[in-house]
C-alpha cells in the first residue's frame, strides 16, 4: 500500500465498504459513459451495481447527518451497510481451503463474525470522514456480476482507485470484494487469516474475532460517552 493513504483510507481497506459516503455525488446519468471491454457491457444509468451504490451512500450520508443528535444513527448506518454486502461469499473467499474444512456451525459462526467485524471497524471510523468526494468511473456487467470503479479525491490532486466487485442477488447488488490501488480487501483478510489458522484452526480464529469485535464495542461506547 502507498504512504499516501491514511488511517481514514486504511479504514476502508479493512472495511471496503462505499467509500465513507462523500456527500457531493455527481448523478448517475453525469457520471456514467457507455463502454464495452474486456467482455462486459455497460447497463442503463438508472439502475444495476453502480446505481445501487450511489443510493446507498446517499442513504448512509443522511444518517451521518444524525451523528450527535439520535443514537439510532449507528443503527441505521450497520444496517444499511449489512445489506450492501454479501458476507457469505467474501466469507468464503477469506476462508479459501478452510471453509471446506470447517464444519457446518463453524462457517455460520465465521460468517457471523465476519460481518459484525467489520460493521464496527466502519462505524467506529465515520467520524474521522472529512469531506473526501468520490467520482464515479465506470462500470463493467457479466451476467450476474460487476465491476464498479471509484476514485476518491486527496487533497495533493492524487485519486485513489477503489474498485468493487458485485453479485447480483435478486434484484439487488451486493459487494463480495473491494480491490483499492489493486489490493484486494478478501485477500488482504485471507493473508492476515492464514497464521491464525495454520496454528489455531478455525475454532482459534473465531475466538481471536470475537475478542477483536468486544475490543471495537468497548472502543465505540467510550468514544459515544465522551463525544
Amino acid at each position: 500500500m502507498g504512504a499516501k493513504i491514511g488511517d481514514l483510507l486504511r479504514a476502508i481497506i479493512l472495511l471496503g465498504a462505499l467509500c465513507l459516503c462523500a456527500p457531493a455525488l455527481v448523478s448517475a446519468q453525469e457520471q456514467a459513459t457507455t463502454q464495452k471491454a474486456d467482455g462486459y457491457s455497460k447497463d442503463a444509468v438508472m439502475s444495476g451495481p453502480m446505481f445501487d451504490i450511489k443510493q446507498t451512500i446517499d442513504r448512509i450520508t443522511e444518517q451521518l447527518r444524525l451523528i450527535g443528535s439520535t443514537p439510532s444513527w449507528r443503527e441505521n448506518v450497520s444496517r444499511l451497510v449489512h445489506s450492501k454486502f454479501n458476507f457469505e461469499v467474501m466469507a468464503q473467499g477469506v476462508l479459501g481451503p478452510n471453509w471446506h474444512k470447517a464444519t457446518q456451525q463453524e462457517r455460520k459462526c465465521f460468517v457471523e463474525l465476519f460481518s459484525q467485524l467489520l460493521e464496527e471497524t466502519y462505524i467506529g471510523r465515520v467520524r474521522e470522514y472529512t469531506g473526501q468526494e468520490i467520482r464515479f468511473g465506470t462500470e463493467h456487467i457479466r451476467q450476474n456480476r460487476a465491476i464498479v470503479d471509484t476514485y476518491i479525491a486527496m487533497e495533493s490532486g492524487d485519486e485513489i482507485p477503489i474498485s468493487y466487485k458485485m453479485l447480483q442477488n435478486g434484484d439487488d447488488w451486493q459487494v463480495y470484494d473491494v480491490v483499492i490501488e489493486e489490493v484486494s480487501l478478501v485477500r488482504n483478510y485471507r493473508s492476515s487469516y492464514s497464521n491464525i489458522l495454520r496454528k489455531k484452526n478455525v475454532s482459534g480464529l473465531l475466538e481471536e474475532m470475537k475478542a477483536k469485535i468486544e475490543e471495537l464495542k468497548q472502543r465505540h461506547a467510550d468514544d459515544d460517552r465522551s463525544a
